[in-house]
């Protein structure tokens, strides 16, 4: 926010979407979930862009990440993000069920830009679904739902360390690409290499919900997600910032 984008170095750069993901996020369960990642993705040395249209100047940023998408993705948009990952970019998508919006309930938004790389989420949650604390009379809308799962980390070097299962709240399955996490046998995180770049998505754009806890004292509710977090920002070739 404080320096100009063309003054970035360009190793440094990752592109958030808020053209087709509200950066806002869709109520307060999940108005934190870009800040967070723009948290631990300063924390490793990058500096975050928010981004409306897809940058003409996309080859500069290491990363193009793009959370709970409800505005579909034109061809001309696909074919761009395509071509930045053929060449070596990193496209992350997560997405899960729409339970806070009434605006785009499924997983469409997501689908425009997946199909193109022959993946896609199913729309459908995973978990048993979960009211308590959520009624009119807790001051929370009715539709809010929450149905926590507990994902089973697989054999990836983005798992590494992740020494349990990492928990996710509306989480939707994955198909396509290579399964690096899943939830009864259904994947619902998972990468694909795609020319000399790769694609990871993460089904659930909720998943930033609860990361932190203020009290007693500052600290991580689910350490398996903050450290697929830092593996994901590490692969991209991050370094932790001591003091930042």
């Amino acid at each position: 926010a404080i320096l100009p984008v063309n003054s970035m170095p360009k190793e440094n750069r990752v592109a958030l979407d808020v053209d087709h993901a509200n950066i806002e996020g869709y109520g307060p369960p999940h108005s934190y979930k870009n800040i967070f990642f723009v948290i631990f993705a300063q924390h490793y040395g990058f500096n975050p862009v928010l981004v409306g249209n897809i940058p003409e100047n996309i080859e500069d940023y290491k990363a193009y990440v793009t959370m709970g998408p409800t505005a579909p993705f034109g061809e001309e948009e696909v074919a761009k993000i395509r071509s930045y990952v053929e060449k070596g970019g990193v496209l992350i998508v997560f997405d899960g069920y729409h339970a806070e919006t009434p605006k785009m309930p499924s997983n469409s938004a997501a689908n425009s830009l997946l199909k193109t790389f022959n993946m896609s989420l199913s729309g459908q949650l995973l978990g048993e679904v979960s009211y308590f604390g959520n009624t009119t009379w807790n001051y929370k809308l009715a539709y809010w739902i929450e149905a926590k799962i507990e994902a089973k980390p697989l054999n990836s070097k983005l798992m590494h360390n992740v020494n349990a299962s990492i928990r996710m709240y509306a989480a939707v399955e994955i198909h396509g690409g290579t399964p690096i996490a899943a939830y009864n046998g259904k994947p619902v995180i998972a990468v694909k290499n795609v020319g000399e770049g790769c694609v990871l998505v993460v089904g659930d754009h909720t998943i930033f919900r609860h990361i932190v806890e203020y009290e007693p004292v500052f600290s991580y509710r689910d350490p398996n997600l903050k450290k697929l977090v830092e593996n994901i920002l590490i692969f991209l070739g991050g370094k932790e910032q001591i003091g930042v």
